[in-house]
């Protein structure tokens, strides 16, 4: 019996240690992802039509600004298969940043600003610049 609660009060200790640095200390890059890479894979999503893991990066409120699905249907014919997307901090406070989003695809590129916050220790997307204009363009050449 023991050895149970030493082992129970050792998770517990782990958890509070977690805990304290992703909360306490406002880490974003040791056990949470950075801005970023959510916004990657927030991209990433949309283009292989996973619409259900985009909507889980959305911040809370901000699925207004985005059907998921739409845009997910829009981006893939307008962008064809993606081959690449990076994304780079252009600004960034403790709990905001802007992240800059160049996606090469199949038939176009694109180019874009996803605003990221930070909710409950985690970097969640909470709008878009220039993303409608992609999505609702008729161009088809890169």
């Amino acid at each position: 019996m023991k050895g149970l609660m030493s082992a129970v009060a050792i998770v517990a200790l782990s958890l509070a240690l977690v805990g304290g640095i992703v909360f306490g200390l406002g880490d974003d890059e040791i056990f949470v992802s950075p801005p970023e890479v959510v916004a990657e894979e927030f991209v990433r999503a949309l283009a292989l039509g996973r619409v259900e893991s985009a909507r889980a990066m959305l911040a809370r409120g901000a699925e207004p600004w985005m059907a998921a699905r739409q845009v997910s249907a829009s981006l893939r014919s307008r962008l064809g298969r993606i081959d690449e997307v990076e994304a780079t901090i252009t600004e960034r406070t403790r709990d905001a940043a802007v992240v800059r989003v160049q996606v090469d695809g199949e038939r176009r590129d694109a180019d874009f600003r996803l605003s990221i916050v930070r909710e409950s220790g985690a970097w969640s997307v909470a709008g878009a610049t220039g993303l409608r204009e992609v999505v609702n363009s008729t161009r088809a050449g890169r």
